[in-house]
């Protein structure tokens, strides 16, 4: 409803209640539990505070690493709710047939997940280059912050230590990140301009339309290490 309360965490704890928004439907949750990892958890209460709607886990059902949201975003006129942050496993668990990256070709790469006014998984995809297993875990790619305009289309920001860029129509592969602008054919910055490309962090803006489609990615970086950590739409 409108008075929900949505928060999120992440946590190493296997015992957090998980609840059904709605009895009658048992997959309202997305995950019933947790492998003892660092994992993400998403709830929603009662404006009171004293009653919990609906919570579930934001994890693979594989037990490997880490699973971490960074931020959340709601729709106010869909309600819908977007979770990103960074997945842990290569593997198409979050992205099934219809997202723009199916899968991550190694390890931990940012992730996206759309819930529907119901908590219902609604879209979910991949974002980001995928690094290999000699990368340290905290350098690889993941998505930090998330916005959403007045018509819907969603905005994310976030780092990538990927080495090479790729068009927006060939979803992210090993170290290549995509770069494109559907609009003007043009973005602010698609290639290495001096310093340790796939050895720093870079930082990028991305807007996805409200049919998931990636209209314009762009790198933000210099010769040392660049962080996108926050973003909003004015």
């Amino acid at each position: 409803t409108n008075k929900d309360i949505i928060f999120f965490l992440t946590t190493p704890d296997m015992d957090f209640p998980v609840k059904d928004f709605d009895a009658s439907n048992t997959d309202d949750y997305y995950k019933d539990e947790s492998d003892g990892n660092e994992t993400g958890f998403i709830a929603s209460l009662n404006t009171s505070g004293n009653l919990k709607l609906w919570g579930t886990y934001i994890e693979n059902p594989v037990p490997v690493e880490d699973e971490v949201i960074y931020d959340m975003v709601v729709d106010a006129a869909s309600k819908k709710i977007y979770v990103v942050g960074q997945n842990a496993v290569a593997s198409s668990v979050f992205g099934p047939a219809g997202s723009y990256q199916q899968s991550s070709s190694y390890n931990r790469t940012g992730s996206i997940i759309m819930f529907n006014e119901d908590y219902e998984v609604e879209w979910s995809s991949y974002y980001g280059a995928g690094q290999s297993s000699s990368v340290p875990s905290d350098n690889w790619d993941k998505i930090r912050s998330a916005a959403l305009d007045p018509s819907g289309n969603l905005y994310l920001t976030g780092t990538t230590r990927a080495s090479s860029t790729i068009s927006c129509s060939t979803p992210s592969q090993q170290d290549q990140f995509p770069v494109c602008n559907s609009i003007s054919a043009t973005f602010f910055q698609d290639v290495n301009t001096g310093g340790n490309f796939g050895l720093n962090f870079d930082a990028y803006v991305a807007k996805f339309n409200t049919t998931h489609a990636l209209e314009y990615a762009s790198l933000f970086r210099g010769n040392g290490n660049d962080y996108g950590n926050a973003i909003a739409v004015s």
